[in-house]
């Protein structure tokens, strides 16, 4: 997109486009048959919708199960699909777009969509960096433990992959066009760690996930060892260190 699509339209063309990929199609091949690599385009997006509605359902329900949201997000249907988070992140998806319709695409309404955008990208390059960051401690504190795949880069990947990401999220910081969006997020995140402090750390259940890292990778299989199999031993270990001291 940045070096063919500038080559072929011309950078000042590539910069006000608002389907640069289409245009450049139509630039070379003509309009019919862009129109024929526009519908493959779109059938790439459908199945990236279909990832995201996996993604979003499967982490309010993880999130859920191990006490950090509503216990009700982690209820399953008989097929076991989380069907309470799948049709309540689904409800703030058509909330938000029908709140973004109703305000237009130009004014408020277009600076609205521009930060729900930006904060979906300053967002997923924040995950990513909290992600090498555990990745590199996991494996420097349980290099023997068992998982299903090894990254064939290792710890010095991760390290530069971190290096990007970093770099990327101060980028974010430094341009003015992303503060609206990294408020707003910043927002979000200050009222969820509030409900976590006040409410839902009380209510904290060990996941398999957290089974596994806690045990340096000796627990971690729940249809075997079934659920919270630390948990009385991790949980009750903290409550009574304020009595041992």
């Amino acid at each position: 997109m940045l070096f063919l699509n500038t080559g072929v339209l011309g950078a000042e063309a590539t910069g006000t486009a608002g389907e640069p990929l289409l245009d450049g199609f139509r630039a070379i091949v003509g309009d019919q048959l862009a129109a024929v690599l526009a519908l493959f385009a779109l059938i790439g997006l459908l199945a990236s919708l279909q990832g995201i509605m996996f993604a979003y359902g499967r982490n309010m329900y993880s999130l859920s199960r191990a006490g950090y949201y509503p216990r009700f997000l982690s209820l399953t249907g008989k097929r076991q699909t989380p069907w309470v988070a799948l049709t309540v992140g689904a409800g703030i998806g058509f909330i938000a777009l029908v709140a973004l319709d109703v305000l237009g695409t130009e004014g408020i309404g277009a600076v609205a969509g521009a930060i729900v955008l930006n904060i979906a990208v300053w967002g997923a390059v924040l995950a990513y960096g909290l992600q090498l960051i555990s990745f590199i401690i996991l494996r420097r504190r349980y290099p023997n433990a068992d998982r299903p795949y090894r990254s064939p880069w290792g710890v010095p990947g991760a390290a530069v992959a971190l290096v990007i990401a970093a770099l990327i999220f101060v980028g974010f910081l430094l341009n003015p066009t992303f503060l609206p969006a990294i408020i707003a997020i910043a927002i979000v995140y200050a009222i969820i760690l509030i409900g976590f402090a006040v409410f839902f750390r009380h209510r904290l259940v060990l996941s398999p996930e957290e089974e596994y890292a806690l045990s340096g990778g000796q627990h971690g299989d729940p249809q075997t060892e079934g659920y919270d199999a630390m948990e009385g031993e991790v949980f009750d270990a903290k409550a009574s260190e304020p009595e041992a001291r």
